[in-house]
């Protein structure tokens, strides 16, 4: 008769938490914060390597403990894995307003240019295209940039990443005829007319604070 080995099935519970909690950031989409979107296929290929893991590790829950117990050994990890589940599911995690947002696409309908994560790259097309585009109405979702344009102006921002967040960079947008009382950090839906002088900014019509959105992000595609 096999012997129950404590020491195994403390790591077999391991795996599986760990597999969970990658399942979890994929479903939830939060991962993609962090990594980009494009990157999601080495996280489907570690899930499905632990689940390899997983089913060999089943087996060694019934075998003879060794000599030198290692639980103590599996405390850090597991002290991490409790810290992960109360962060993501007893924490309550910030979930984005874009009725605003939607609003304001439905409003301006076909006529609008919508900054997004699949045309961010027409902002370097609009500088270009002073004629093609000046009077059109832009709609953005971005936050409020720490650097100031000027006295009436302010940069509304969105960051992207190729690859990670250490090659994130800012995507910027100048605007003017926002209200002096919003803040450095703070996300906001804006839409108004494509102007220009030394190059292009928005002058707003409409605009609205609104929470940090799930995707702060826009994805370069690899």
């Amino acid at each position: 008769m096999k012997k129950f080995n404590i020491d195994e099935l403390i790591w077999f519970i391991i795996l599986i938490l760990l597999a969970a909690g990658i399942i979890f950031l994929i479903r939830s989409e939060e991962i993609t914060n962090f990594v980009s979107a494009d990157m999601l296929v080495y996280f489907y290929i570690s899930v499905f390597i632990l689940g390899i893991f997983i089913i060999f590790q089943f087996n060694r829950i019934f075998t003879v403990s060794r000599k030198i117990e290692i639980t103590n050994k599996f405390i850090p990890i597991t002290f991490t894995l409790i810290i992960g589940g109360i962060l993501f599911f007893i924490m309550p995690i910030m979930s984005s307003d874009n009725n605003f947002y939607d609003d304001l696409l439905l409003y301006y309908n076909d006529d609008v240019i919508v900054i997004d994560n699949e045309n961010y790259t027409i902002l370097d097309d609009i500088n270009e295209n002073k004629e093609k585009y000046e009077g059109k109405t832009m709609v953005f979702l971005g936050y409020i940039d720490e650097e100031s344009e000027g006295v009436d102006e302010t940069l509304i921002t969105r960051e992207k990443i190729s690859c990670c967040q250490a090659d994130k960079e800012k995507i910027q947008i100048k605007v003017k005829g926002l209200d002096t009382s919003v803040k450095s950090g703070q996300w906001i839906s804006i839409a108004g007319k494509i102007s220009f002088d030394d190059g292009f900014y928005i002058n707003v019509n409409d605009y609205r604070i609104q929470n940090k959105p799930k995707d702060i992000y826009y994805h370069e595609h690899l």
